[in-house]
């Protein structure tokens, strides 16, 4: 992994950068299919709105869209805890009943609807998706007016069913779309020639290139066999429906799943598989495969199956009592913890001496290498946990049955039903969104101006002089906080110098908060810091002139000792870093066990000043965060031609781990948006819109709050980040002939850039991180 990189200010002269401005803010169907195709194990029952969650695979779990930086391949990350999936457009106020997910797609079936996403190039929209999609888009074509009770998704194709037929869309290479031909494929759903043999459609599932249905107790199967496992008795891709044979012939079948390139189905209350049935210690399919049915070998006597999955090589099945028995590819876990082979053929019970003791599973998930139940209200996961697959806030290796993590995104939610995919765990939820109180969590408020100096004849703050100001127990922020978040901004000094901004009643800090020249003009910058008992921080001029001041205020950090990943410890003010780097060099700063930061230290939140890289005199500061990586180092970098004087004053840190719970921070560092094309004069353009786009990053449901830097050029009046019913009073002014400036900003998710230039302004917005809604 690369280092994290903070690169001086003057850097952005390259970028056109900024302007100043202060960051403010607004305030009962079957559960079909699953993962590399699992089966509805259970019912899910949803008559109102619901809420999907998803967690591993970022763009598989559509959680958020992070194309890779060449904007043509997505980046292969992982998020491990529940987070919305992204849905704003397309899922709010619809009620999920199933979700489905396989290598490359995942789909949803929302009020008769299907949506679907992922690194597919077909998700089922007509449009061309070279790269994929990270959200979800409505599968059009001949979906459009017919409502879908059941989908199924196999690596690079899913099928829908509606009435007694069954439409399919995707890559048709194998034959998998059920046309009676093979090759191509289709961009929107096309309807399966299924033939007389199948007069009606109990279920369907979807292998990773194959489909199965159901149809009065007998299972027919199209699409890939190079492993037997249509059924038929060959290894001969098929293009239209064959009847699966072997051990089922003469019984009827009560449930089927496909998944990867085995399908099993349950007949007389015997497991009955075909296709590939054995695995090396890779996941690698063996040379042992069966093109017909053949009854699992089984030790008896054993509990009735009510139900049975299949993912990538692993099988299991949920008895009538409500237990989970698993069998096949052992090599992640995927078994339960029984750590008996790497294949075991033959069944046998998942661990429950654990957190499934005493719960009774209603549904179960096969995915590709993991496995989700819901249990007695509770969605618990085991096997892979390379990709966050499994939900407990960890990635790495493999897990025995744990449960998925509740606060966040799912705390005060209800699972009512459950999917599984490759590297992809969903959750369908209803109730309220979780909130969860944390110490050190952000709160965002309506924006207010607690203090314009230049609204009062004769005031502003005086050379050397201070202002108290209250930002506490007023505009919406309660007496008790840890920290405040707001804006400051000094408005045409007539002398260069700097404020400091402090708790009240503590010791002056030897920091600059808000630089300002009289080259620059105008100026803002946020600022966050602790706040004394009686709700105020003082104001210090450190100039030669008086300066007229404003303050608006975005937001808060609630009290108390925070412990939650992703929360705020607010400190006071300590100098850390106070160094000349040359032009074109590089400085290695390790932050923790210094300035009274602990050993293991992830995002620290710093004021930076950068003294002489405009030439001598000149200065800049910045409040931001800056994340070490693995080794524990933030690299910087002076890509000024001058030699420079660097100052870090350390301000507080965020709880390292991985964050879930609403208002904690999580590091980022993308560019939301580099235009090329200028913003018009009094145009403005909502801040989330910017990621809409497959190939930009940016915003996704889970933000609730965007930490970010604003750039663009100078001129003749000011832009404004705000909210979209506000308008909101400048917080910059940009001159003629000034220089470019740069200001961090906190804004919520929806945001807008406000030009109120009167002429068009190039700009760029770069996230360095966010808060979780």
């Amino acid at each position: 992994m690369s280092r994290p990189r903070l690169h001086l200010l003057h850097v952005l002269t390259a970028l056109l950068v900024v302007m100043g401005t202060v960051a403010v803010t607004p305030a009962g169907a079957d559960v079909p299919t699953g993962a590399t195709g699992t089966p509805a194990i259970g019912r899910t029952s949803a008559a109102a709105p619901t809420t999907l969650l998803g967690w591993g695979d970022v763009v598989g779990s559509g959680t958020r869209q992070t194309p890779r930086a060449d904007g043509r391949s997505f980046a292969d990350q992982a998020f491990p805890v529940p987070s919305p999936v992204w849905g704003e457009r397309t899922l709010d106020g619809l009620t999920v009943t199933a979700v489905d997910a396989a290598e490359r797609m995942s789909c949803a079936l929302a009020s008769g609807k299907v949506f679907c996403w992922g690194r597919t190039r077909s998700p089922g929209d007509g449009r061309p998706h070279p790269y994929g999609i990270g959200l979800p888009v409505r599968v059009g074509g001949a979906l459009i007016g017919r409502p879908v009770t059941a989908i199924a998704v196999g690596r690079d194709h899913a099928c829908a069913l509606t009435g007694d037929r069954v439409y399919c869309w995707g890559d048709n290479s194998r034959g998998q779309l059920g046309r009676g031909t093979i090759g191509g494929g289709a961009a929107t759903p096309v309807v399966a020639l299924l033939g007389s043999a199948v007069p009606r459609v109990d279920a369907i599932d979807a292998g990773d290139d194959h489909t199965c249905v159901t149809s009065a107790g007998a299972v027919r199967c199209w699409g890939a066999n190079d492993h037997g496992q249509l059924g038929d008795g060959t290894q001969t891709d098929r293009g239209s429906p064959v009847l699966a044979g072997g051990t089922l012939v003469g019984r009827s079948v009560t449930a089927m799943s496909a998944g990867g390139r085995t399908t099993c189905a349950l007949a007389d209350n015997w497991s009955h598989c075909w296709g590939v049935v054995e695995w090396d210690l890779a996941g690698t399919p063996m040379a042992t495969t069966s093109p017909t049915a053949t009854r699992v070998p089984e030790e008896l006597p054993r509990p009735d199956f009510a139900s049975i999955g299949v993912g990538g090589g692993t099988v299991c099945a949920v008895t009538v009592g409500g237990a989970a028995w698993c069998w096949g590819l052992d090599n992640r876990g995927q078994t339960g913890g029984q750590s008996r082979w790497v294949h075991d053929p033959t069944p046998g019970p998942v661990v429950t001496d654990g957190v499934l003791a005493g719960r009774t599973v209603s549904q179960l998930r096969v995915g590709a290498t993991h496995v989700c139940a819901l249990a007695s209200g509770r969605m618990i996961c085991w096997g892979d946990r390379s990709r966050g697959a499994i939900g407990s806030g960890t990635t790495g290796g493999r897990s025995a049955p744990a449960e998925v993590y509740t606060d966040g995104a799912l705390a005060g939610r209800s699972v009512i039903g459950i999917g599984a995919g490759d590297g992809v765990s969903f959750a369908i939820t209803t109730g309220a969104p979780g909130q969860v109180a944390a110490p050190g969590a952000l709160q965002l408020v309506r924006p207010v101006r607690v203090l314009d100096t230049r609204t009062t004849a004769g005031t502003g703050i005086p050379a050397g002089g201070t202002k108290k100001v209250r930002v506490a127990g007023i505009g919406g922020v309660p007496a008790a906080v840890s920290a405040v978040a707001f804006g400051v901004t000094v408005a045409e000094p007539a002398a260069s110098g700097y404020l400091q901004v402090y708790p009240s009643g503590s010791t002056i800090p030897g920091m600059a908060t808000t630089n300002f020249t009289t080259q620059a003009g105008t100026v803002s910058q946020l600022v966050i810091t602790p706040v004394d008992a009686d709700g105020t921080v003082t104001l210090r001029n450190v100039s030669s002139r008086t300066v007229q001041v404003f303050v608006d205020i975005s937001g808060y950090f609630l009290p108390g000792a925070a412990r939650t990943p992703g929360a705020l410890v607010p400190l006071r003010p300590v100098r850390a870093v106070d160094i000349y780097v040359a032009a074109g060099e590089m400085f290695e700063w390790r932050p923790g066990g210094t300035v009274g930061l602990p050993a293991s230290v992830g995002s620290v939140l710093v004021n930076w000043t950068v003294v002489g890289a405009d030439g001598p005199g000149t200065f800049e500061s910045r409040t931001t965060v800056v994340t070490a990586d693995e080794s524990g180092s933030v690299m910087i970098a002076n890509w000024s031609p001058r030699r420079v004087r660097l100052i870090l004053d350390v301000q507080g840190r965020f709880v390292p781990g991985v964050p879930s719970a609403a208002g904690t921070y999580h590091a980022g560092g993308e560019a939301m948006d580099s235009r090329t094309t200028p913003l018009p004069a009094n145009a403005r353009i909502p801040i989330p819109a910017v990621a809409v786009d497959d190939t930009v990053g940016g915003y996704a449901p889970q933000y609730g709050a965007v930490l970010g830097t604003l750039s663009a050029a100078a001129g003749t009046g000011y832009l404004t980040v705000q909210p979209p019913s506000v308008v909101g009073a400048p917080t910059a002014t940009l001159k003629s002939g000034k220089r470019h400036s740069t200001t961090t900003f906190l804004a919520a998710a929806d945001a807008v850039l406000v030009n109120r230039t009167g002429r068009q302004v190039a700009y760029e917005l770069s996230e360095q991180g966010y808060f979780l809604r």
